[in-house]
């Protein structure tokens, strides 16, 4: 098992500020966590458990530390620049029918309206 390791981070589906962030080597996955890539905790914790997975001959928490330099260069990199959308998506439905409420309190009377108001706006609602 030899060549770069590499860090990629997909945008956790409905979390804000969260990663999916998973190294590998070549073809192979060495870790996968899902994380905040601005938490200097988790990144460390990310870079010793892929560090443990690329080079099991080494105790946990240590390897190369030209690797650990790199992959860290790489996480801090992603965390400038985190993927995923930076505005919220733009619906793509089209809108729906105008609300028939609105045209059935237009008929009805003043009295009517007020009271509804009333309700609506009290304290118990």
């Amino acid at each position: 098992m030899n060549g770069p390791i590499t860090i990629t981070a997909t945008q956790a589906p409905g979390k804000r500020n969260r990663h999916i962030v998973v190294s590998a080597r070549g073809e192979t996955q060495l870790h996968r966590h899902v994380f905040d890539l601005n938490n200097a905790t988790a990144r460390n914790t990310f870079l010793d458990a892929t560090l443990a997975a690329a080079f099991p001959e080494t105790k946990p928490g240590r390897g190369p530390a030209a690797e650990r330099v790199e992959l860290s260069r790489q996480l801090m990199a992603l965390a400038s620049v985190p993927p995923g959308p930076v505005e919220p998506p733009v619906p793509t439905c089209a809108p729906g029918p105008d609300d028939p409420r609105v045209e059935a309190l237009a008929g009805m009377s003043s009295t009517v309206r007020a009271d509804a108001l009333a309700v609506l706006s009290g304290p118990d609602l």
